[in-house]
C-alpha cells in the first residue's frame, strides 16, 4: 500500500466512520424510531440534541481521565465505547433509557477523531501529515454517502433497532482492526488537569475554534434545508434529491482528499484559504442563481468540497497550536464544528420566517462567513509574529 492509505490508516478510517454514522444516523431514521418508541417527532429530535450534549461533555471527559494512555489503549477504549453503547441503544425500551444512551454514545465522539489526528500525525511518512490525516478522518464522509443511507433501509425494512446494531458492528470491527494494526506507540506528553486549557487562553487555538464555528454555521445556513432549495427553489423533483446528496457526500470525500494533499504540498494555511474561497463563492451562487441548474448544483456539491476540505486543515493546524493539549485541541475543533451545525439551522430559518424563498437560506450563511477572512488573516499575522516552526513530521 502507499505512503498514506494503508492498513494503519485504513483501522483509523473505519473508526472514525463508526463515530460519524453513530451521529449522523439518527436523522436518517428519526420517523422509524418515532414510531417505534411511541413518541412525537420532536420529541425524537432530542435524541440528535442528547447526543450533541455528550460530544460536548465526553471531550473534556476524556482528555482529563486518559490523555496520559498510550494511544492505542485510548483508540480501544473508544471502539469499545462506541460498540457497546450503540448496541443498547438498539435495545432501547422507551424514551427516556433512549435518551442517556443516546448521550453516552455522544461521549467518544470528540476524542475519536482527536486521536486519530494525533495518531496520523505519528504515524505519518515525512511530507504526509496532511493526508495521512486526511485518510484517517475520512471515515465520517464515507459515514454520509454509504453507511448513514444503509441505516434508513434497514430502518425501514427491518426496524430502527438494526440500525444501532449496525453501528455496534461497526465499533466491533474498528476495536478489532486497531487491536491488530495500529503500533503500540508511547503516551504524548501531555499536561494534566487545568494547564490541559491553558493553550485556550493563547489566540492562535481560540482563532481557529472561531474560525470553525463560523464556517460550519454558514454551510448548514444552507445546507439544512438543501433539499427544499433543490425541489422549490431548483425545481428539480423529489426523485433527484437523493442522488444529488450523494454526490454531494463524494464531494465532502474530495474536499478531504484534495485538501491534505494541498496541505502537504504548500501549507495547511494556503489549504484552508482556497477552501473558503470556495465556500463563499458557492454560498453565491446558490443564492444568486437558483433558477440556473448546473450553477446551483455545482454550489450545493462544492459548498461540501471546501467545508470538508477546510475542517481537515482546523485539525491539522489546532496539532500546531495546543502542544501539550492535542487530545483536548482536536476535540475542541469537534465541538466547534457541532457547535455550528446546531446554530446553522436556526440561523438558516431566519430568512424563511420573513417569508423570502428558501434559496435565502444562503445569506444567512454568507454573513456568518465573512468574518472569517479577517479571522484568518489576523491568524496569519500571529503566526508570523511568532514565527512558528513548520508542523513537525513524525515517523
Amino acid at each position: 500500500m502507499s505512503d498514506v492509505v494503508n492498513a494503519k490508516t485504513l483501522s483509523l478510517c473505519c473508526l472514525t466512520l463508526a463515530a460519524g454514522v453513530s451521529e449522523c444516523a439518527m436523522m436518517a431514521i428519526l420517523p422509524e424510531t418515532a414510531e417505534g418508541l411511541g413518541v412525537s417527532l420532536p420529541q425524537a429530535g432530542q435524541y440528535i440534541s442528547a447526543y450533541a450534549l455528550g460530544v460536548c461533555a465526553g471531550a473534556p471527559l476524556f482528555a482529563l481521565g486518559v490523555a496520559q494512555w498510550p494511544p492505542k489503549r485510548i483508540l480501544l477504549l473508544l471502539a469499545a465505547v462506541l460498540m457497546i453503547a450503540n448496541t443498547c441503544t438498539g435495545l432501547s425500551p422507551n424514551h427516556g433509557t433512549m435518551l442517556v444512551l443516546r448521550f453516552l454514545s455522544g461521549l467518544p465522539h470528540g476524542a475519536v477523531f482527536g486521536m486519530a489526528t494525533i495518531v496520523a500525525e505519528r504515524i505519518a511518512a515525512p511530507g504526509k501529515v496532511s493526508a495521512t490525516v486526511a485518510a484517517a478522518i475520512q471515515g465520517i464522509c464515507v459515514s454520509n454517502v454509504f453507511c448513514v443511507p444503509l441505516t434508513s433501509i434497514l430502518a425501514q425494512y427491518i426496524g430502527w433497532s438494526s440500525a444501532f446494531f449496525f453501528i455496534g458492528l461497526w465499533g466491533l470491527i474498528s476495536l478489532l482492526m486497531v487491536a491488530r494494526y495500529i503500533p503500540q506507540l508511547p503516551a504524548t506528553p501531555m499536561r494534566r488537569g487545568a494547564d490541559m486549557f491553558r493553550f485556550l487562553g493563547q489566540p492562535l487555538p481560540l482563532l481557529l475554534l472561531a474560525m470553525t464555528l463560523l464556517t460550519n454555521n454558514g454551510y448548514f445556513c444552507f445546507y439544512s434545508y438543501v433539499k427544499p432549495y433543490l425541489t422549490s427553489a431548483v425545481g428539480l423533483p423529489t426523485s433527484a434529491v437523493s442522488p444529488i446528496l450523494l454526490i454531494g457526500g463524494v464531494g465532502m470525500c474530495a474536499g478531504t482528499w484534495l485538501s491534505g494533499r494541498l496541505a502537504d504540498r504548500r501549507t495547511p494555511e494556503w489549504a484552508a484559504m482556497l477552501m473558503l474561497l470556495l465556500i463563499f463563492a458557492s454560498l453565491l451562487t446558490t443564492w444568486l442563481l437558483p433558477h440556473c441548474v448546473p450553477a446551483a448544483l455545482a454550489g450545493v456539491v462544492l459548498m461540501s468540497l471546501g467545508v470538508f476540505g477546510a475542517a481537515l486543515c482546523w485539525q491539522v493546524l489546532i496539532l500546531r497550536y495546543a502542544r501539550g493539549a492535542e487530545l483536548m485541541g482536536a476535540a475542541a475543533i469537534q465541538m466547534a464544528f457541532n457547535g455550528g451545525n446546531a446554530l446553522g439551522a436556526w440561523f438558516g430559518g431566519l430568512p424563511l420566517e420573513q417569508g423570502l424563498g428558501v434559496e435565502y437560506t444562503a445569506l444567512p450563511g454568507l454573513i456568518s462567513l465573512l468574518p472569517v477572512f479577517p479571522l484568518f488573516a489576523l491568524l496569519l499575522i500571529c503566526t508570523r509574529r511568532r514565527s512558528l516552526p513548520a508542523l513537525p513530521e513524525r515517523g
